[in-house]
């Protein structure tokens, strides 16, 4: 599909594509067995992997020809991706469409489901104000209608966000609030590295969607009042200390609120995880924005996963779910 996108938005003669399939569905979603093989495969073999199938999706979605989806039969998980990325989509009448990854970790039914759980468990500490945000029931989706999934993403966007803010201005400012609040500062420098690997190379367009999905084009225009170039793009996103959206923010932030987190040790060696913020906030100090290759953003990625992984160690109990279940049979 790659192939094929790049090869028809070259083609002249082309002025309008079509995404159809052949056989009784759409697309049923991803192969079983390929998730199961990345799931053991090791962290760099898993970010190639999913650079392939984001690069796809973005080769369709910047096509410079209007793309028109066709769908018939079911258009499960994968399938919705590819609707997601056409200019219009047409569905027969017997289409189904769904997000089916149910137990798939980050995915959005997943993410439902661990909502709608910590809510109930945490009820009765909650303000009656971010209860009724949480209970409200998922929006429903007419499947004649392939672009209602569209109003249903912006309403789940809309309700998260309106979550976040209730948590940022009611929740203690606590360890456990740190802990929140590092949490999110390493999803989003995660995410910051990955739109920046994809995009941050490319043309106007690419960087002018970099930009948006950083909340940053305002700043941009602001600031250098020009259209949208290759390293003033990266610098903003990537290496303005001052910019709320930008990852050398977000590693600073880090650094903060491991500093004001307890220590054990007593002789003032800072503990494992706050010396690995140290270093990595050291290295974007440094940087400059040609530095910022793809490359040298993959190892941010690979260094943000470690740092997770340093504090998880650090902070929290082990717990091997596996394990306990298999010590608790009684056969």
């Amino acid at each position: 599909l790659h192939a094929a996108a790049e090869q028809l938005g070259a083609d002249q003669a082309c002025r309008v594509v079509v995404l159809a399939a052949k056989g009784r569905s759409f697309c049923a979603g991803g192969d079983l067995g390929w998730m199961r093989e990345q799931f053991e495969a090791a962290p760099e073999v898993r970010g190639r992997e999913a650079a392939k199938l984001a690069h796809m999706l973005q080769a369709l979605n910047t096509l410079p020809k209007p793309l028109i989806g066709r769908i018939h039969g079911k258009a499960f998980g994968g399938g919705v991706g590819l609707m997601s990325v056409c200019d219009v989509a047409v569905g027969a009448d017997h289409a189904l469409m769904a997000l089916t990854e149910t137990r798939l970790a980050g995915g959005v039914a997943a993410l439902m489901r661990r909502r709608m759980e910590v809510g109930m468990s945490l009820r009765e500490r909650f303000a009656r104000d971010f209860w009724r945000i949480v209970s409200r029931p998922m929006p429903s989706i007419d499947v004649d209608r392939p672009q209602s999934m569209l109003s249903s993403a912006r309403w789940l966007t809309e309700h998260f966000s309106a979550l976040a803010g209730q948590v940022s201005e009611n929740m203690v400012r606590s360890a456990a609030w740190r802990f929140l609040q590092i949490g999110q500062r390493i999803e989003r420098a995660q995410a910051i590295c990955q739109f920046s690997r994809m995009l941050a190379s490319g043309d106007g367009e690419a960087l002018g969607v970099l930009l948006d999905l950083c909340d940053s084009k305002i700043i941009y225009r602001s600031r250098y009042l020009a259209v949208p170039m290759t390293n003033p793009v990266r610098d903003l996103v990537l290496l303005d200390p001052d910019n709320p959206r930008a990852l050398k923010y977000q590693v600073a932030q880090l650094v903060d609120h491991l500093e004001a987190l307890p220590s054990l040790r007593d002789d003032n060696i800072p503990e494992p995880p706050l010396r690995a913020a140290r270093a990595l906030l050291g290295d974007l100090q440094a940087a400059l924005a040609p530095d910022m290759t793809e490359a040298r953003l993959q190892g941010i990625c690979a260094q943000l996963n470690e740092l997770s992984d340093e504090i998880s160690a650090r902070y929290f109990l082990q717990f091997d779910r596996e394990e306990a279940e298999r010590r608790t049979r009684l056969l």
